[in-house]
């Protein structure tokens, strides 16, 4: 598994798989700044939206494929979303000290109590958040788990695809991340969320601008690759 948090290159493409669309969105990243160098909005047949996994990744591997190919992305390095729906997410405080194979126990052991399947079947990771505000003594931890099956369906859409899987994330991280990363950016613009980032110079302006919109998870799927 690639783990909900991982890292690294120049050029990574956020992929968020919709209800009604495949939103995605090409970043670069040079000493002059993040650019948006790509982006497409792919509609899908209606799908649920709560467990995208019944429907066939192969199909949806296809569809991505079509869009990449038609924006022209050069990405091979993707980050991709998994819907809330389908991740147990939590925020526990652990004693600060311990050994790294130490906490990797104790989050197993905390998983056991809020996972309602057995872990044998589930994909989990953690990340350490820093200091809890709470104690100072204790850490927070961000506790990510899923079925390992949605995890190998999300893999196998972007494999499908010809595409490295870097980070399966969750969508709601993903948009806020998105909503930050952006808001930062000289120029931004509640009415025009990526007023700040530059473009390139093929991508239509008044088209970014009507998308913008559509693209935020997306775009925060992508500025997650340079981390």
């Amino acid at each position: 598994m690639p783990g909900f948090f991982t890292t690294k290159p120049q050029r990574y493409v956020g992929i968020e798989v919709g209800a009604q669309s495949i939103n995605m969105v090409e970043l670069s990243r040079s000493r002059s700044g993040i650019q948006l160098e790509a982006y497409a909005i792919e509609p899908l047949p209606a799908m649920p939206v709560h467990d995208l996994t019944g429907i066939p990744a192969k199909s949806v591997a296809q569809a991505l494929l079509k869009a990449l190919g038609a924006a022209g992305v050069q990405a091979r390095d993707a980050v991709m979303s998994m819907p809330d729906t389908q991740v147990i997410s939590k925020v526990i405080r652990v004693e600060a000290g311990l050994s790294t194979s130490d906490l990797e126990l104790h989050v197993r052991l905390e998983a056991e109590q809020y996972v309602p399947y057995s872990l044998d079947e589930a994909a989990l990771d953690f990340d350490v958040l820093g200091v809890s505000g709470v104690d100072p003594q204790q850490l927070d931890v961000l506790l990510v788990v899923c079925r390992q099956e949605t995890l190998d369906w999300h893999q196998a859409v972007l494999l499908g695809a010809g595409l490295n899987p870097r980070v399966i994330e969750v969508q709601s991280h993903a948009l806020a991340r998105g909503l930050e990363g952006l808001s930062r950016l000289p120029g931004y613009e509640v009415s025009e969320p990526l007023a700040g980032i530059k473009r390139n110079p093929r991508l239509a302006p008044d088209a970014v601008f009507c998308d913008a919109a559509q693209l935020l998870t997306a775009c925060g799927l992508a500025l997650r690759g340079f981390d």
